[in-house]
């Protein structure tokens, strides 16, 4: 990971995430793309790492729960096979980025519970929604007593 971090505003406002995911794909310039929302405040580095050195010679890593659940939004895509999914998923009308993954091969998809042995909590997936979930990010981010 080369830590430069670049910001991109979607041209169209409140499209939905496969907007603003093929928005991020359109300004990247290296072959892959690390894809998270603004609300998840606690993402582990070694995570991120992870999910990067998984990512070659693939078109995606996901993570992906015990229940098959996914968390598209929290992953690493190769840059032009997203692009291109992205593309075509807008231009069919389907805004989700589900329709962007079912167009994609080589997707490969990382247990939360290899994840988990790089953050044990898994804080990388807490999000911030709702107050209550803010309250809860000011107590999660307080340094910890040493016992």
């Amino acid at each position: 990971m080369s830590g430069q971090v670049k910001f991109a505003i979607d041209v169209e406002q409140s499209k939905g995430p496969l907007v603003g995911a093929l928005t991020g794909f359109e300004s990247v310039h290296g072959n892959y793309a690390l894809l998270l929302p603004v609300d998840v405040p606690f993402v582990s580095r070694d995570v991120i790492n992870l999910l990067f050195e998984l990512c070659h010679g693939r078109s995606a890593v996901i993570p992906r729960w015990p229940n098959a659940q996914i968390e598209p939004l929290q992953a690493v895509y190769h840059t032009q096979a997203a692009l291109e999914a992205a593309k075509i998923a807008v231009d069919e009308g389907k805004l989700n980025v589900r329709a962007m993954i079912e167009g994609m091969r080589g997707v490969r998809y990382v247990s939360t519970l290899v994840i988990q042995e790089l953050d044990p909590e898994l804080r990388t997936f807490f999000n911030v929604n709702t107050p209550l979930d803010l309250k809860r990010a000011k107590i999660m981010a307080k340094p910890r007593r040493k016992k």
